[in-house]
């Protein structure tokens, strides 16, 4: 099963603990501005004193959940409590969040090798940025054959032996990652990078050949860029590029196409042979 942090990722939604300490801390900055003279500040006061006094109170239970998150948050309260030093723990409060996503993608071995430190063009400044959460561009694709496909790819919810044949399944062993082998070539490991960009099966070279041509003739500075040794890369590279991923999307649902249509290849890694 995928990882749910994947949902907090690829859609920009907030983790539901995460989402609601940031509110509090916002309701927080609300309060402090507040007329002395409402009943809403002077309770504020209130819970202040008692938490300055080590009581049990609403505000020590909001310093109690930030210090139990991803990166502790410290909100120190022995200082005078004003809305710049609410607003810097509501940013940290973010970082802790971003750092909790990335911790989670960095632990998967099914979407690490992908997504890890993979970029994301800003709407604002146009460049390539890096981000924890966001709704990703792919999941915009119209046609929705090829959306689904393509974020199969992406998230490893694919057929593809490099995801089957890590399933338990009744009559079947885990079979190590090295052992999981192309269908077509037999002699590489069956992931998306290879599948799309690299395996010489001759229908897969045809639609790839179309793709190349359609995405150098929209980006030509990617021309040439598809290197047989590290097509992994390439997949990251052109991941970002918005302007190609319908194409992209187009070619992950040939290439799912082509693979479900022929068996699995099942090989069982070697078992190791007893000294004799």
């Amino acid at each position: 099963m995928i990882s749910p942090t994947i949902l907090f990722s690829e859609t920009g939604i907030w983790p539901i603990k995460y989402r609601r300490v940031y509110l509090a801390l916002k309701t927080l900055c609300y309060r402090i501005e507040l007329d002395p003279a409402r009943p809403a500040w002077n309770a504020l006061q209130d819970s202040l004193k008692l938490a300055r006094s080590q009581k049990l109170c609403w505000f020590n239970d909001l310093r109690i959940v930030l210090s139990r998150l991803h990166i502790p948050v410290c909100l120190d309260i022995s200082q005078e409590l004003t809305v710049q030093l609410v607003e810097t723990a509501m940013k940290d409060v973010r970082l802790s969040m971003e750092a909790w996503v990335d911790s989670e993608i960095e632990s998967s071995s099914r979407v690490r090798d992908l997504l890890v430190g993979r970029l994301e063009m800003d709407n604002d400044t146009h460049r390539l940025v890096k981000k924890s959460l966001d709704f990703r561009h792919y999941l915009r694709v119209k046609t929705g054959d090829h959306r689904r496909a393509l974020t199969r790819m992406v998230l490893s919810g694919h057929s593809l032996a490099i995801e089957r044949r890590r399933w338990k399944e009744r009559g079947k062993k885990i079979v190590p990652r090295e052992w999981r082998l192309c269908r077509f070539c037999y002699a590489y490991v069956e992931d998306p990078a290879h599948a799309m960009f690299a395996c010489q099966h001759a229908e897969l070279v045809e639609i790839r050949q179309v793709f190349l041509g359609e995405l150098y003739d929209t980006l030509p500075e990617l021309s040439g860029t598809l290197d047989p040794t590290d097509v992994l890369k390439f997949f990251r590279d052109i991941l970002p590029r918005r302007e190609i991923t319908p194409l992209l999307g187009k070619l992950a649902y040939d290439v799912l196409k082509i693979f479900d249509s022929s068996p699995m290849l099942c090989v069982d890694a070697p078992t190791p042979q007893a000294n004799t």
